[in-house]
């Protein structure tokens, strides 16, 4: 069997540590809550996007707390243009 060079770290010997806490704050949550139904727009998406983000965070998922961050600008992105396109 072939031997590693000694510098060469193996997947299975890093441990990846799980962050504590959420990435997106409670307080900011419940500030989006408190503004459902203040307007058209729906935050029912966002929220569940947020909800979704903050799980794999937990998890230490890091691949899937990129693509929610991405599905989560995507998404508020469109809302402000909605918005700028009012005024």
């Amino acid at each position: 069997m072939a031997q590693l060079h000694p510098n060469v770290e193996t997947l299975s010997c890093r441990v990846r540590h799980a962050p504590a806490g959420s990435y997106v704050d409670a307080q900011v949550i419940a500030a989006i809550k408190a503004q459902q139904g203040a307007d058209q727009f729906d935050r029912s998406k966002l929220l569940r996007l947020i909800g979704e983000l903050n799980d794999n965070y937990a998890r230490g998922n890091g691949y899937a707390v990129h693509a929610l961050l991405r599905a989560i600008l995507d998404h508020a992105s469109g809302a402000s243009c909605a918005r700028m396109t009012e005024a």
